[in-house]
């Protein structure tokens, strides 16, 4: 295997994601080293993301026909999902198949594609095309594409005839999955049922949901708990439209913004990039006007300089859009910023009927979402949520809205971009609670500081950053066990663009890592389990743990800019996870005894001059930014850790090679239990992996699952399997399923023509326009249903 630290050929290597969108059916995995087992059961369900229907699967060209590919450089969350179902039921054989997650708004995009799509031919339709805008992709006159291309969630309506998985998306509507087929069934609640994230006047046929990517499934009850909210307009706003209309610039717009871009790239001054900008606009287009440089703080929490950045857009889209929507646009926009802060607890249970609360604080205020819900959790009595660490910023929807012009994308990042917050809120709701006679019910925020010497400031919470985390669903004495993936420092929603420069080398990126998580550490990652009292809703002092391990690496002084081995349990990018018994559709689980994560270590090539800036200030780093950056640009190993969570420690260790790439984990249990072997390590561990080989001087990523012992990780994989026709691009969230029912059928399936219509009638479409839009809906979408 080639080490990528050190071979003298790093510039041959491929896009770590590569591969395109072939569905596969039935291919048979093969035992490439070691021995497949022979008591492997049930289902898995892996989801993927695999590029646009423009781009054939990752990388994105830079260049089509000759012309600047306004695709490129987009990051690898934008892309269609595709599920692969692995079939383990027979003995000594596994097979695999997979299909793409096709949604209304997906054969939307395929017939309206700039390149080739059968609506082009219709001048009516020809200005309908989806662009990517960032980690989402946007139609200025369709709406919003939903991937469903984040989790599976296995589920079990009483409706249905059985389990089913559900396909799931931050800004979309949950999709039920055929657990047989991998088919489309429906959508989860009509497009009307839903709180939608765009300001009315500006609501398209294919709206944007603000939801989540992990509902929660309570087994016991047959119900899926998901939330729903908004946030303010000029947050909403800006985020989707902008960049649509930046892609149509004035010449004018776009001398002047580069200008000020080769200013700003000279003097690093963000209040004079503002001030110019904001001078620009307001007496456009080639005149300036001396203007005092709004203030800007740098210090995480504080709303100074957001508050710029947003006066500017405002004023800059007021600017852009004159000529372009109906004479009171201003008066509009003027409106939409009144849009309110609002969060929806929406209960699901396989019918059509959804109920929902708006979820208010103790003093029956709306919740405000600064960042987004990724990720929610139940237990017996309650119904966890956070404000997770993935934010859904301005800066993250945008990658090329001026193709050609690097400076003025990059202008636009720097200027619109904030961090993470440094802590995680948390709010519990009790079941009990949700009174189908009220439509409100309370979220209280759990208080106290958790960790003695850690802060959790601004908003209270778990201290530090957090994505991922899981509930024990059995309470202890009204306490609820909440175990958190602490990814500090970074965010996953961030990637590299064209236009970044590596921290270490100041150099320019290559096609190598361009689209790639900009995941280079500047802060050590931990686990963490914390106790919180329902009835009071406060951390429950002394039983609030972290493990915050950085190995065992030599001193600063002894490092030689190799990268380094032997490493040791440690907790460097900590990633994905997995334990018995997570999501099932038909068991409620009791107590999580032992988790086993993903740590991605820390490579130097992820880190580019932009995070380092942006996270430069943190609290609570275990290790200083200069013994952090300095073992970040020797590399640290990528590794499988397991932990066990009654002590708070990690049991089990293995390194991986450099050149291998794990990304999702998932716990297979043994069909029969093993004597001796305690049940919360009583299986295999499936993961996947991109593994670096090299034929000739051709370096090539392969995709490749390989097997653990739970019991014992340290040994390495019992098995890796593989086969020349399986691929995946991206490799995301897993499950699995003991069983699947076949055939299924679903208890309650949406009429897609109504519900679609509907919304297009609701729209911000002029009335005269409504039978347009339904004759390109009866032709391209509604016949796929």
């Amino acid at each position: 295997m080639p080490d990528p630290k050190t071979s003298t050929a790093t510039a041959n290597l491929p896009f770590l994601f590569s591969g395109d969108r072939t569905e596969v059916s039935n291919v048979a995995l093969t035992a490439i080293e070691g021995t497949m087992p022979t008591n492997l059961s049930g289902y898995i369900y892996l989801m993927t993301q695999c590029g646009t229907v423009n781009s054939g699967g990752y990388p994105y060209p830079k260049e089509i026909n000759g012309k600047p590919n306004p695709e490129y450089g987009s990051p690898v969350l934008n892309g269609n999902g595709m599920i692969f179902i692995f079939d383990l039921s027979t003995s000594g054989s596994i097979t695999t198949s997979s299909k793409l997650v096709k949604t209304p708004s997906y054969y939307a995009d395929v017939a309206s594609r700039i390149d080739g799509g059968p609506a082009r031919s219709n001048a009516d339709f020809k200005h309908l095309h989806f662009e990517n805008a960032g980690i989402s992709r946007m139609s200025f006159f369709l709406g919003t594409v939903n991937y469903a291309n984040t989790a599976i969630i296995p589920v079990n309506f009483k409706s249905d005839s059985g389990p089913s998985i559900l396909a799931t998306y931050d800004t979309g509507r949950p999709i039920k999955i055929d657990p047989n087929t991998l088919d489309f069934v429906t959508p989860i609640g009509l497009n009307k049922d839903w709180l939608q994230g765009t300001p009315p006047f500006l609501q398209a046929p294919f709206p944007m949901f603000e939801t989540t990517a992990h509902p929660s499934w309570d087994a016991k009850e047959q119900v899926l708990y998901v939330v729903n909210f908004s946030k303010s307009g000029e947050t909403e706003l800006s985020r989707t439209f902008l960049y649509e209309l930046l892609r149509k610039d004035k010449e004018a717009v776009r001398v002047a913004l580069k200008k000020i871009a080769l200013d700003f790239k000279q003097h690093h001054d963000k209040d004079r990039a503002i001030a110019e900008i904001m001078a620009f606009i307001e007496d456009a287009p080639n005149k300036k006007k001396k203007q005092a440089a709004p203030e800007i703080s740098k210090k995480q929490g504080k709303k100074g300089f957001f508050n710029s950045v947003g006066s500017f857009l405002w004023k800059f889209l007021k600017f852009f859009i004159k000529d372009k929507i109906e004479h009171d646009i201003e008066h509009k926009i003027e409106s939409a910023t009144t849009t309110i802060d609002e969060v929806l607890l929406v209960r699901v249970d396989g019918t059509q009927n959804l109920q929902k609360w708006k979820l208010v604080d103790e003093t029956g205020k709306s919740l405000i979402i600064y960042q987004c819900m990724h990720q929610t959790s139940i237990s017996e009595n309650y119904i966890i949520l956070m404000d997770s660490s993935f934010k859904f910023a301005f800066d993250l929807l945008i990658n090329n809205p001026v193709p050609g012009e690097p400076l003025i994308d990059e202008l636009i990042r720097i200027l619109s971009s904030k961090t993470i917050l440094p802590s995680t809120q948390v709010w519990i709701v009790k079941k009990s609670d949700l009174d189908s006679t009220k439509d409100s019910v309370v979220a209280r925020a759990v208080k106290g500081q958790p960790i003695p010497g850690l802060s959790n400031e601004p908003y209270g919470g778990v201290p530090m950053e957090c994505v991922h985390f899981s509930t024990e669903y059995e309470e202890t004495n009204g306490e609820i066990t909440i175990y958190t993936a602490h990814n500090n420092a970074t965010c996953l929603a961030e990637w590299i663009r064209p236009y970044d420069v590596n921290y270490f080398t100041q150099d320019g990126y290559t096609d190598t890592n361009i689209s790639n998580y900009a995941a280079g550490q500047t802060a050590l990652s931990s686990v963490g389990k914390y106790v919180i009292n329902g009835p009071t809703a406060t951390f429950v002092p002394g039983k609030n743990k972290i493990i915050q391990e950085e190995g065992n690496l030599p001193p600063v002084g002894d490092l030689n800019g190799q990268p380094l081995t032997n490493v040791g349990p440690n907790t460097w990018g900590i990633g994905l996870y997995a334990y018995r018994g997570m999501i099932s559709p038909t068991l409620t689980g009791s107590k999580i005894k032992q988790l086993y994560f993903v740590s991605f270590g820390s490579q130097p090539e992820l880190l580019t001059d932009f995070i380092q800036a942006l996270y430069e200030e943190v609290p609570n780093r275990k290790l200083t930014l200069e013994d952090i950056l300095a073992y970040t640009k020797c590399g640290i190993p990528q590794s499988i850790i397991g932990i066990d969570t009654d002590s708070m420690t990690i049991n089990d260790h293995f390194e991986l090679a450099w050149g291998v790439y794990p990304m999702s984990i998932q716990f297979i249990p043994m069909p029969q239990p093993t004597p001796i072997v305690p049940p919360q390590k009583d299986g295999y561990i499936w993961l996947t992996v991109k593994v670096l080989e090299q034929e000739n001087s051709v370096f090539e990523y392969v995709s490749q699952i390989w097997l653990f012992d739970a019991a014992n990780i340290g040994q390495g994989p019992i098995c890796k399997l593989g086969a020349p026709d399986f691929n995946f691009c991206t490799s995301l969230h897993i499950t699995w399923l003991p069983t699947k029912q076949t055939p299924f059928t679903s208890g309650h399936n949406l009429d897609i023509r109504a519900d679609f219509n509907e919304s297009i009638e609701n729209s911000f479409l002029d009335p005269i326009e409504y039978d347009n839009y339904k004759k390109f809906f009866e032709d391209y979408v509604y016949p796929n249903f």
